[in-house]
Parts: structure tokens; sequence; C-alpha cells
């Protein structure tokens, strides 16, 4: 069983809809601008995690 911190920790935690729903109402984003920025985060990730 995980520890808490690493299931607070967890991304996959919270629904990408979820976080897409507190990006566009917490910032200026459209819609469209947070799934171009997750878009990329993702392809950051994957890069990064080739890389180690």
């Amino acid at each position: 069983m995980s520890s808490t911190t690493e299931m607070l920790t967890n991304p996959n935690d919270l629904s990408q809809e979820l976080i897409k729903h507190w990006l566009t109402e917490l910032t200026s984003y459209t819609p469209q601008q947070v799934d171009t920025a997750i878009a990329q985060m993702e392809q950051l990730r994957t890069q990064t995690a080739q890389h180690n």
C-alpha cells in the first residue's frame, strides 16, 4: 500500500477534465488554450522520461 504522501502527489488522482475545468475557471485561458498547454506538458513529460 502506498503512503498518503504518494497518493496525494499522484497526478492521476485528479481527472484531466477536472483539471481543465479548474484552469479555465481560475485563469483567463480558454478551454482550447488549456488543452494546448496540457498537450505541451504531456509532450515534455514524455521527452523527460525518455532521457532518464
